[in-house]
């Protein structure tokens, strides 16, 4: 199969996908602590045509690394190589060879694939036959080239934002209980019969990120602040909770960083907001609620993000949907990006499952280009003590369970952890697993400072260097009330901190 007859998608379409397609790739290797912009950063073509060989060989020349993705028969056939076109149906499951056991060795691709031919070179992900899907080919001038048979930029759409085609089947049945469209349905189709915490699209880049590393001697920089393996993000949907239930949050969190999205209807005032900021780093933001008049979306976030400057006396920076209301294929990044929203959570994973494939925060892409916004999974909710009907243990076990899955990919990741102020009695248990991720060496963030420090990402140093600004640094925690010493943690958390 040539690379022309690879499906379109909305994502990017074919008219337009090659800008969109290279700027959202290398988008995602900013995010994985790769140089994705500048006279340094690698080359990267999507579909190449025998058309981009002039561009390739200059850059080869000059000692640059160069990925192809999806590249058609004379461009490949340039490099002592072959296109096998003998048809490979999706989605597939394919191998990385260089990943050795870690989780990320196995690919899960959405879209047709490539496999290539070529006596020299290193595969980097092959197929259940051992045929090289990603085929790495070193010059004589030790310049690289990888080639890339997969649709990495169609797949990572597909994973982090859902299918688009989804979105004529939307449901119509109550989900957790409450009436309302989520957007868990247009991922649930692709995900069928995969494990809950699959973090697909996060596999494909660290495939990728690792390969310009390895074999390509591209600088890798750590993905979070000094080299951590995973940060901690904790939000609470106002919800017109109680101010007293404000309060005992405040002190079960000590001195750690809060998102609370604001309902419109809450019981805070600009005088008890301003005691809450003074109880600990707390990042207002907005709690749009459309729930009974979903079709009016667009006008009450635009009265709500007013009401919400005339209270806080700050424009509405993060949002997340009260009830996670959804609206089709991202319909409401629409006046999220008509108010210069930096971001949103606004995925449930609930119960940590990768609903879109992923654990670290990305732009959205929509209609081929690449948006301002930046979206990150939910990725546990308080709602699993309710829902599930789990206790302390088994919700806190929820959390450290995830963290843990993240230190053995030795892959970084995000917990965005939702707990609500008025749920506080029955969530004991997971705010005493956020500080001890905490105290383990997870960041504290707020979710702006997410966003803000991987934005930033490309002004950061290799370690030891004195060049270059700092992105958000990360929080030294204050002291704690005795509660979170380990001496007094439950037996569950002193059995994960041994």
């Amino acid at each position: 199969m040539d690379a022309g007859s690879v499906p379109r998608e909305r994502g990017c379409s074919r008219d337009t996908s090659m800008n969109a397609g290279r700027d959202w790739i290398a988008h995602h290797l900013k995010i994985f602590g790769c140089c994705a912009v500048g006279k340094d950063a690698p080359v990267i073509l999507y579909r190449a045509a025998e058309a981009d060989l002039g561009l390739a060989s200059k850059a080869l020349e000059c000692g640059t690394t160069v990925v192809a993705v999806l590249p058609d028969k004379g461009f490949v056939r340039a490099f002592e190589a072959t296109v096998d076109d003998s048809g490979a149906g999706s989605p597939a499951v394919l191998s990385a060879d260089l990943a050795g056991p870690k989780p990320w060795r196995r690919l899960r691709t959405l879209h047709p694939h490539l496999r290539f031919n070529s006596a020299v070179g290193t595969s980097v992900v092959s197929d259940s036959d051992g045929a090289p899907v990603w085929l790495h080919r070193q010059m004589d001038n030790a310049a690289s080239i990888i080639f890339v048979g997969t649709d990495l930029a169609s797949d990572l759409v597909r994973y982090r934002q859902g299918d688009p085609e989804a979105a004529s089947k939307r449901p119509t049945e109550p989900m957790w209980g409450f009436a309302g469209e989520r957007p868990n349905y247009l991922f649930e189709g692709q995900l069928a019969g995969e494990g809950p915490r699959e973090r697909h699209a996060d596999w494909w880049c660290e495939v990728l990120a690792d390969a310009l590393a390895r074999l390509c001697g591209e600088t890798r920089l750590p993905m979070l602040p000094n080299g951590a393996q995973g940060a901690i993000v904790i939000t609470g949907d106002d919800d017109q909770a109680g101010l007293d239930r404000y309060r005992q949050q405040r002190d079960a969190l000590g001195s750690l960083p809060v998102t609370y999205f604001l309902h419109p209807l809450t019981r805070h005032t600009p005088g008890t907001l301003g005691e809450l900021k003074s109880r600990g780093p707390v990042e207002l933001g907005l709690h749009p609620d459309a729930l009974e008049e979903p079709h009016k979306y667009a006008s009450l976030f635009s009265e709500q993000a007013v009401w919400f400057k005339q209270l806080t006396g700050e424009d509405t920076r993060t949002v997340r949907n009260h009830g996670f209301l959804n609206d089709g294929y991202w319909e409401h990044a629409k006046p999220w990006n008509a108010h210069g929203v930096n971001g949103s959570s606004n995925l449930p994973g609930f119960d940590g499952r990768m609903l879109n494939g992923s654990l670290l925060p990305a732009k959205l892409l929509l209609d081929d280009k690449l948006t301002d916004h930046w979206s990150i999974l939910t990725a546990i909710g308080d709602g699993v003590v309710f829902v599930h009907g789990w206790d302390d243990h088994q919700s806190a076990d929820c959390i450290l369970g995830l963290a843990d899955d993240i230190r053995n990919s030795e892959v970084p990741g995000v917990i965005v952890v939702n707990l609500h102020p008025e749920n506080i009695d029955k969530t004991r248990g997971m705010h005493r697993a956020v500080c001890k991720l905490v105290e383990d060496g997870f960041v504290p963030w707020t979710l702006s400072e997410c966003f803000e420090w991987f934005e930033r990402r490309p002004e950061q140093h290799a370690p030891g260097s004195e060049q270059g600004e700092a992105g958000p640094e990360q929080r030294e925690p204050g002291p704690r009330p005795a509660l979170f010493r380990p001496s007094s943690w439950p037996s569950i958390f002193r059995r994960r901190s041994a």
